[in-house]
């Protein structure tokens, strides 16, 4: 099924009408998932906040959904905003345990980094738990690189896109 669903899988920008997908999208999140998946609450206020950095120009926020049914399910979600810290913006990405492993996480990174490099972003920031050994390969296979750890001990890791020039 995992590599059947990949094929059914339409990522977009987020909309408003979006929004009412997210809760369902969080409860498909399993609690190790949840764990690495920040900087949400999976609540209410999460949601809102996702609806308040909608349309903003220092954010960005895209979603994967299953095609071919009416209720086209949120199965996936990356995002960037300002990271405070950094001169590029923090990227955050799930995808729901039950399509993992489908490449669906992959397809949320190519996509946002496109649309990073198309609104003049020079690169793009993250945090990965030392535990997390996939999501770690995934990112060194797209150009991030450690360049060092945070006060908890969780790796930081950036991408400029003038590196691949």
């Amino acid at each position: 099924m995992k590599s059947s669903a990949q094929a059914f899988i339409d990522i977009r920008s987020l909309e408003p009408r979006d929004l009412s997908k997210i809760p369902a999208f969080f409860a498909g999140l399993g609690e190790k998932s949840r764990y690495f998946y920040h900087p949400y609450d999976f609540d209410g206020d999460a949601v809102a906040l996702i609806g308040g950095q909608l349309g903003r120009d220092d954010c960005f926020h895209l979603g994967a959904f299953e095609s071919g049914d009416g209720q086209r399910r949120m199965v996936g979600h990356v995002w960037y905003m300002p990271s405070g810290q950094n001169e590029y913006p923090v990227l955050g990405i799930a995808v729901i345990d039950e399509l993992q492993n489908a490449r669906i996480g992959q397809k949320l990174m190519l996509r946002i980094e496109e649309e990073a490099r198309a609104r003049k972003v020079p690169g793009i920031c993250l945090t990965c738990y030392p535990e997390n050994l996939k999501a770690l390969r995934v990112y060194v296979k797209r150009g991030y690189r450690i360049v060092g750890k945070n006060g908890r001990g969780h790796f930081q890791m950036e991408r400029c896109f003038a590196d691949d020039e």
